[in-house]
């Protein structure tokens, strides 16, 4: 009976968000340019060209979900019994699995236009991914293997769909190209990525509530299990990497147009201190800020709305039990909705378009780590939830800042390879890479000592 009356209620309110939207457009509210019309998104779905592209990003997960699953599988296999290689591996993995969102941006375009190298570095950022959750949920949680399979395995396929619409807007035969100024486009895409969400919760059989504990447990477990032991290990992995690149430099350089770690240092120390060079757009300190100011201020709104929700959920169990089947829609749609958004709000370049996608993009972490740590201090679980929804910030602001921003990191980046100056995109993309690390270990020092 309760349920029937939850499906009645879901089919009211989407017939009277139907009929709203139908009223405003014909009172001029929303344009075809702006808003389009609900009959709009029914013909998006004979538009072959759209449905290509959308498919080519949907197998796009599916080749990274299988080929990074299994390299991360059978790494973790490999390792995961070895005392000394273990922690510091699990540790240097849970920072560099965010690096390919950092670094596609500044890529040489003619890399990122292929759909192949795409593809690899979608790959590598899964096998990343997987690799640290399956040694989580083995050395952390305890599970076997099958076990350990069926809990990571909604995350990765959701990894990837998250990678896979972040590099849509870099990639010329992605459908966000066809997007601009056709917002029915981003309608449809938004729909068929909400009912991907339901149908994988569905098929892993995922509850909001039970994937918040499970993996509060994880992280708070894992976060006094590290020792410096295992830090001092992670910074040598990444020494090894940097290594890695110095040597296949000297034989990539000239066809990749990426240099050797060295010259981008050398480059971005002279960028940063200001002797770089003089034509061409230049770095500022109104940059930096710029992009801390639009994620610190997504984070505060993202924060203020996940608390009211956290607290609307204690409150009320009617409402907890709609928030469970809302919430999984909320994960990775808000890269969506800055496409829709900027179609309503084009020739705007004000910061605050930046800070709404990071807001709504944080949204989902944060609520996440407050509803699991519910029970233990306000402040550390504050901590750590925004420890949590610190990537997605980073993410958010990227993304955010390739549509109509005029100055921040991410804007400076794409910039920077428009004018084939590759080693500043690099070391712009490294700095903000650094300072994402940074910020992520000190808010889990701080957690720690609360603790």
């Amino acid at each position: 009976m309760v349920e029937s009356t939850r499906r009645r209620t879901c089919y009211l309110l989407l017939l009277a968000f139907l009929m709203a939207w139908e009223l405003l457009h014909s009172l001029g509210v929303i344009t075809s340019t702006r808003g389009s019309h609900p009959t709009a998104i029914l013909l998006a779905f004979l538009d072959l060209d759209f449905l290509h592209r959308l498919l080519g990003m949907f197998l796009q997960v599916v080749v990274a979900v299988l080929l990074g699953g299994i390299a991360g599988t059978t790494i973790a296999v490999l390792i995961q019994n070895t005392t000394w290689l273990m922690p510091p591996a699990r540790r240097f993995a849970r920072i560099i699995l965010w690096f390919p969102f950092f670094v596609i941006a500044a890529l040489p375009q003619w890399w990122i236009q292929a759909i192949s190298v795409i593809l690899l570095i979608g790959i590598a950022a899964i096998s990343a991914f997987s690799f640290y959750e399956l040694l989580v949920v083995r050395t952390v949680l305890h599970f076997h293997w099958s076990e350990a399979l069926s809990a990571t395995g909604r995350k990765i396929l959701l990894q990837s769909l998250l990678f896979s619409l972040y590099s849509q807007i870099h990639q010329r035969f992605g459908w966000m190209v066809l997007s601009v100024q056709r917002p029915e486009l981003a309608y449809t895409a938004l729909f068929l990525t909400c009912a991907l969400l339901l149908l994988v919760d569905r098929a892993f059989e995922s509850r909001f509530a039970k994937t918040a504990e499970l993996d509060c447990k994880a992280l708070v477990e894992e976060l006094f299990s590290y020792k410096i032991g295992s830090l001092i290990g992670a910074f040598l992995l990444g020494l090894v990497c940097i290594g890695l690149w110095q040597f296949s430099s000297k034989y990539t350089a000239h066809y990749l147009l990426v240099d050797s770690p060295i010259v981008v240092f050398r480059t971005a120390y002279n960028m940063f201190i200001g002797f770089g060079v003089t034509t061409g757009q230049q770095w500022q300190i109104g940059d930096l800020l710029t992009s801390l100011l639009e994620m610190f201020g997504g984070l505060i709104i993202g924060g203020a709305l996940a608390l009211i929700v956290r607290k609307g959920m204690n409150k009320s169990r009617a409402f907890r039990e709609w928030m469970y089947r809302l919430l999984p829609m909320t994960y990775i749609t808000p890269l969506i909705l800055t496409v829709a958004v900027n179609n309503w709000l084009s020739g705007f370049t004000a910061p605050w378009r930046t800070v709404l996608t990071v807001a709504l993009l944080g949204f989902y972490p944060f609520l996440k780590v407050l509803w699991g740590l519910r029970d233990t201090s306000f402040l550390f679980s504050f901590l750590l939830a925004v420890e949590q929804a610190l990537p997605f910030a980073f993410i958010g602001m990227l993304f955010g800042e390739l549509w109509g921003a005029t100055r921040g990191l991410g804007f400076f980046t794409v910039v920077m390879r428009a004018e084939v100056r590759i080693n500043e995109a690099i070391a712009v993309s490294l700095f903000t890479f650094r300072l994402f690390v940074m910020l992520s270990v000190s808010l889990r020092f701080v957690s720690k000592k609360l603790r």
